[in-house]
């Protein structure tokens, strides 16, 4: 659930819900194909043929449900089942890319036209290898999922933030790297689900030559759950059977807990200044921190959690991040008119 809020409140989630666009619609399908794909439902399938008539890449969830039933389903019978709701949930996309096909021309600005004719180039004032690329789309990716988690100190220099983004640009990459090669290397076959869908629509965007931040918003959150995926793998292998002596864990997590402390008290003074520039999502960090102390006491109470400093460092963490969101959030949404 502590994943679940900070995706929910990344700041161009709400901000897309203000613009008529259709990355909140497909982000929609793309997470309803995904639970009915992980709880092995064959609903799956219907979400993602849906989710293809809103972006064409979303092809790829068909691809994804039709190798985890192949996975999954151990009979003849069943897999023969599972290609052929593959078929059906192609055949929408396959339909409108026939109609695309015999409608199509060389001029105008149609999705096949960037990629395939020869003079859509011209109108660009730079050239295209400058508005393509892995890195570029990296650092974009980036911006939609890392950037708004942790903010430097109001009073931070520009060196100062310099630094943070470029450690957390390492961060995020070590984790999701880490997250997405060890999860394929023991097998878990949800992490090769995201990956699927992930790899085909990042590179597709990467190679379209319109880098657009927003392009990202329907696959951020794979990128941010890969990559604390990969640091609580890499956490369990450091401490696999409790090798570290508690003492060590004790102490680590009073270190976290003092550091994001020191932290959350030196940007909250910043949010009654971010007040005036977006009034509209001035509540969102007071009512996100609430749910959050809300859920760390009904769980606290179900489980009967015996870590008090673990926990309080989890409070002080989520905290953080959600205060950090803020600067992102009040900068991109504004007063949320978009009309005036």
């Amino acid at each position: 659930q502590w994943f679940a809020i900070l995706a929910i409140i990344n700041p161009w989630v709400l901000y897309l819900l203000t613009e008529p666009i259709v990355e909140t619609t497909y982000l929609f399908f793309i997470l309803l194909t995904f639970y009915f794909l992980l709880n092995r439902s064959n609903y799956c399938y219907l979400f993602a043929a849906i989710a293809t008539m809103v972006r064409y890449e979303a092809t790829a969830l068909i691809l994804a449900a039709f190798i985890m039933d192949l996975i999954y389903r151990k009979t003849k019978k069943q897999r023969i089942l599972a290609f052929a709701y593959s078929v059906l949930a192609a055949a929408p996309f396959g339909i409108w890319m026939l109609g695309t096909i015999l409608t199509w021309g060389s001029e105008g600005s149609h999705y096949l036209n960037v990629f395939f004719a020869k003079d859509y180039a011209k109108g660009f004032t730079e050239s295209v290898e400058d508005r393509i690329g892995i890195v570029k789309h990296m650092n974009l990716l980036w911006q939609v999922a890392f950037y708004p988690l942790l903010m430097p100190y109001l009073d931070a220099g520009r060196d100062a933030a310099d630094t943070l983004w470029k450690l957390s640009k390492l961060f995020a990459a070590a984790g999701f790297f880490f997250g997405a090669l060890y999860g394929l290397f023991k097998k878990n076959w949800n992490i090769l689900a995201l990956l699927l869908f992930f790899v085909p629509y990042f590179i597709v965007h990467a190679r379209y030559p319109y880098p657009l931040t927003r392009f990202h918003a329907p696959i951020f959150w794979i990128a941010l759950l890969l990559c604390l995926f990969g640091f609580q793998s890499i956490w369990n292998l450091l401490n696999k059977n409790s090798r570290i002596p508690r003492p060590i864990v004790l102490l680590l997590q009073g270190i976290i807990l003092i550091i994001a402390c020191i932290w959350l008290v030196g940007l909250l003074p910043a949010l009654p200044k971010l007040k005036p520039v977006s009034v509209t999502s001035a509540s969102v960090p007071y009512v996100a921190m609430a749910v959050i102390f809300i859920l760390l006491a009904v769980r606290t109470y179900i489980y009967k959690f015996k870590d008090p400093l673990h926990q309080f460092a989890v409070l002080a963490v989520l905290c953080l991040v959600v205060v950090s969101n803020q600067f992102g959030l009040a900068q991109l949404l504004g007063n949320g008119q978009r009309e005036q």
